[in-house]
């Protein structure tokens, strides 16, 4: 190999070696989501986010954190859900004297752990304002509290949670898995779960 060849592509190596340099700032400030919505595209093929639409509770270098908001599991008295297995109390439908709350399947992650996503008119201890009027706690003293005589006016109550890797769900977005969009008040505390998959489709889906 010439001299001048390979004077060529060690200044060609050095280059493409900057441009990497360059470039990784720019991963580590990829657009933060925290608030967004996910909504599982047509092409998704995992079964436990199939036709789901997710509140991303947190988002930057170190992963993603989020419920899905429009799975609604069944109803079950919360103090039946703080005192052990809620998932195995749901299936058993075991009746309780108070009055019970609506529980959400949130995540393949921790499927035995509360997590409670609320409009924050009503400000409880232990919780984390995260904008747009929402609030979200994971103490049980913050769920315990719900039965109080004041209860926010829209709460999603969930077991489990939806977790990603550094770099996963950016992965997942650019390959298809997943649209994102804004805040949506609906899609996430409305009362029409069956139909929010859809409606979200259609409000942020790609045009056809």
């Amino acid at each position: 190999m010439s001299k001048t060849v390979t004077l060529y592509l060690r200044a060609l190596l050095a280059v493409l070696a900057t441009l990497l340099v360059l470039a990784l700032p720019i991963r580590a400030q990829a657009e933060d989501l925290t608030g967004h919505l996910l909504i599982a595209t047509p092409e998704l093929g995992d079964s436990n986010f199939e036709q789901t639409v997710i509140y991303l509770v947190a988002h930057d270098e170190s992963g993603a954190f989020g419920l899905v908001v429009n799975e609604p599991m069944g109803e079950l008295p919360l103090a039946r859900l703080l005192g052990g297995s809620a998932s195995e109390k749901l299936a058993g439908g075991e009746s309780e004297s108070a009055a019970p709350i609506k529980v959400h399947y949130g995540g393949p992650v921790e499927p035995k752990r509360a997590f409670l996503l609320y409009s924050s008119e009503v400000k409880l201890a232990g919780s984390v304002d995260l904008g747009n009027g929402v609030a979200f706690s994971n103490r049980r003293e913050t769920i315990e509290s719900l039965t109080g005589a004041e209860r926010p006016r829209h709460l999603v109550l969930t077991l489990g949670y939806a977790g990603w890797a550094p770099g996963q769900l950016e992965a997942e977005i650019e390959r298809g898995s997943w649209y994102v969009a804004e805040w949506d008040e609906f899609l996430v505390f409305g009362a029409n779960n069956a139909a929010k998959w859809a409606i979200a489709i259609a409000r942020f889906g790609p045009e056809l």
